[in-house]
């Protein structure tokens, strides 16, 4: 699929190739310039290379300056998508995403760990941003949280303070390292603005309401051009959010987000079926304990029939592969799925193999002898998009009593450890 995408900074490598480039040219500009001295040609090589080249670039990388926004080509798998440019994304990297529709095109702003404000895609289908979504496991309604900078943080002045200290030094050249591998999300300034689940987060000099509004609470949002957004309140108050690091587009992008996230808290979303409604029987009770549930769960796939009556395999496929759905239930699904198969092979092959002609590229091709194989095979690609490591999603299917409980247990607890910590 194809997408316009606009990095939220210069690549790592780019920001290598950068420094090691301005390091050789710098060292071979000293070189030059002392072959010439005394004359003033080679005095002037040598100031350009040893003290003014490295502040240029130490101005530049502090400056961050966004590269823009380009079509590229994106290829999505099980568990990561790779864009066109070798960078491959993966759901462990992600802090948050959000989509909505903008200018009849679908905008989706990821970000993503170490950066210092999300990425931006745009895409025409609403099928090419679901796939985009399902590859990474990002939820319908958004997942985690988004922050932009309204303002820049200290890594300009750090940038220039580094630079003329490189010049007082002779040493600048060597400098050039501190941007290639330090973080710029952990140089900004105070001032962001944030979507996070509980509402959004504003910088306090943007109003006397706080630095928290709810989603609800937000009645219209105005782009002020490249100077901010002006919100209006449910309750009448104004609260403008100023800034000058961000494009008049950027905002307009952001208010299309918050609009989209005010709508879904006021209840007009998009009305889904939750798969799970379908086979609620594998839902854990209120107070049931992780051993009892899964002991339910062991009996259900030992009377469940493929061809009618119990569990249907093809609804439990559905729950795995909902990315909406807990971690959890969409394990459990997948617990289930594994176990109908050793339990009724002939069965299993069959079923496998209506699953895979309906989601394979040649419907109708694949025999039932290997339906049992490629049943397993995509429902660990379903799995793939899960923010939680293989190991513990591979004991959690394949262990038995105590030790699946206690796998179930540490997923859980490696869930509300990431949604707290990130």
């Amino acid at each position: 699929m194809r997408a316009i995408y606009q990095p939220a900074e210069l690549r790592r490598r780019t920001r290598i190739a950068l420094s090691l480039g301005g390091l050789m040219i710098s060292g071979l500009m000293l070189v030059l310039g002392i072959g010439l001295t005394p004359d003033a040609s080679g005095l002037l090589l040598m100031a350009l290379g040893t003290y003014l080249l490295p502040l240029a670039l130490h101005v530049f990388f502090a400056l961050k300056l966004r590269p823009s926004a380009g079509p590229v080509r994106i290829e999505c798998h099980p568990g990561y998508a790779r864009l066109a440019s070798g960078l491959k994304l993966k759901p462990a990297d992600v802090l948050g995403a959000s989509t909505t529709l903008h200018d009849k095109k679908y905008l989706l702003h990821l970000y993503m760990k170490d950066a210092a404000h999300p990425h931006t895609l745009v895409f025409d289908t609403e099928d090419d941003v679901s796939a985009f979504r399902r590859s990474l496991g990002l939820k319908h309604d958004g997942t985690g949280f988004l922050e932009w900078p309204t303002t820049r943080g200290s890594e300009l002045w750090l940038g220039i303070v580094a630079g003329l200290g490189g010049m007082i030094c002779s040493m600048s050249s060597l400098l050039l390292l501190f941007w290639t591998f330090f973080p710029y999300r952990s140089l900004r300034g105070a001032n962001i603005i944030a979507m996070r689940p509980d509402g959004l987060f504003i910088p306090t000099v943007a109003g006397n309401l706080g630095t928290h509004i709810r989603y609800a609470d937000i009645a219209t949002i105005e782009p002020q051009g490249g100077s901010g957004l002006l919100l209006k309140t449910t309750s009448g108050h104004m609260v403008r959010i100023p800034g000058s690091n961000l494009s008049a587009e950027e905002w307009r992008r952001i208010g299309a987000q918050l609009s989209a996230a005010s709508r879904r808290a006021r209840g007009e979303r998009t009305e889904r079926e939750r798969p799970l409604d379908r086979v609620m029987q594998i839902q854990r009770g209120e107070g049931e304990t992780l051993g009892s549930w899964l002991a339910r769960l062991e009996a259900s796939s030992m009377h469940a029939d493929y061809r009618g009556g119990g569990l249907d395999p093809s609804e439990l496929m559905r729950v795995t592969e909902d990315m909406d759905e807990s971690p959890l239930n969409r394990l459990a699904a997948a617990r289930l799925l594994h176990r109908m198969q050793r339990a009724t092979p002939a069965s299993a092959a069959s079923a496998g193999a209506t699953l895979a002609v309906q989601s394979g590229p040649a419907a109708g091709t694949e025999s039932p002898a290997g339906g049992a194989g490629n049943a397993k095979v995509r429902v660990d690609e379903a799995l793939a998009n899960l923010d939680i490591p293989e190991r513990l999603v591979r004991i959690a299917l394949e262990s038995e009593g105590t030790e699946a409980a206690e796998a179930f247990a540490e997923v859980n607890a490696e869930v509300l450890r990431r949604r707290t910590f990130r």
